[in-house]
Order: C-alpha cells, then sequence, then structure tokens
C-alpha cells in the first residue's frame, strides 16, 4: 500500500498560458485608468456631434425615411455614429469590469503579497525590459529565490479570483 505523499506543492510554472495572462492583467493594471478616462471622452466627443447629424431627406414626406434595401448617406453616418458608440460604451464596461476584478483581487492579499505586486508590477521599474535589474527582491528583504516562489503563488492566487485559473480542487473533482 502506498503511503499518502507529503511533498510539498511547488510553485507553478511562469511558463503557462494563465500566468502570463495574469501578469499582462497585473503590468497593465495601472494604466487603466487612464483607458477608461480616454473612452469618456471620446464618448463625449462622439456626443458632441463630431459626426454629421442623421437629418433623413425625404422625397415624400409621408413615407418612411428608408426602405431598408439601402441607407441614405445621413442614415449611414448614423447608423456609424450607433455602432461606434455602443463599441464605445462596451469598452468602457469591460475595462471598468477588468479593473473592478483587480481591485477585488488586491483587496483579498496579505499586506506582504500585496507589497511584492506592487513593487514588481506597478512601480516605475516594471517598465525595464531586464528583470533582473528589478532588485524588488532586495527591496522586500528576502532572496532572488523566495521572491520568484512567492511571486509564482501570489500570481497564482490572483488567477484564480479573476477566474484565469481553474483548478481541480475548485471544480470539486
Amino acid at each position: 500500500m502506498a503511503a499518502a505523499s507529503t511533498k510539498k506543492k511547488s510553485p507553478p510554472r511562469a511558463d503557462t498560458r494563465w500566468f502570463r495572462i495574469t501578469e499582462k492583467i497585473l503590468y497593465t493594471y495601472p494604466t487603466l485608468d487612464a483607458a477608461i478616462q480616454a473612452q469618456k471622452t471620446l464618448s463625449i466627443s462622439m456626443d458632441q456631434n463630431q459626426l454629421p447629424s442623421c437629418t433623413a431627406k425625404y422625397g415624400d414626406l409621408s413615407g418612411s425615411p428608408s426602405t431598408g434595401e439601402k441607407l441614405t448617406e445621413p442614415e449611414s453616418w448614423a447608423d456609424k455614429r450607433l455602432k461606434n458608440s455602443s463599441r464605445i460604451d462596451a469598452r468602457i464596461k469591460i475595462l471598468q469590469a477588468r479593473k473592478d476584478a483587480v481591485d477585488g483581487a488586491l483587496a483579498r492579499l496579505d499586506e506582504d503579497s500585496r507589497q511584492l505586486v506592487e513593487l514588481w508590477y506597478f512601480a516605475d521599474w516594471a517598465r525595464q525590459k531586464k528583470p533582473g535589474n528589478r532588485a524588488v527582491w532586495k527591496e522586500l528583504g528576502i532572496s532572488r529565490n523566495t521572491f520568484g516562489r512567492r511571486r509564482a503563488v501570489v500570481v497564482e492566487e490572483v488567477a484564480r479570483w479573476l477566474g484565469e485559473l481553474v483548478t481541480v480542487d475548485m471544480v470539486g473533482e
């Protein structure tokens, strides 16, 4: 009979798809407020008649504005405005939902994990190309190997909370 394994669970590998997706979400998090504001500004400019209005021309005022076969030029502009406005509103909702989800995940982290995320993903040096130059582990007072393990565990937790990672224990199998 085989004894139950007491082997420690190793940290997740950084080359898995969910890991990379979660890191991308964390790296882009600081830019979400600016992206939301830019989309709102674009939406406002669309509302302030930056495109021609939808004034249709009719040959017979008692008839319908269009037969549906082909849109008139003003109807075409109105249609473009409506589609663009809908796309912008959808982008705003997606960006806001992403920001709210990351905010919620960050709120669930303990203080040490939150500090790791803020230093590694949100600080100015996160934009540097060479991760070896980022001495975050020194700032946290831990070894580089310990930092790597903690970072992997934190990203896995955030991924679970964001729904990027579905594990067997979450499904109940």
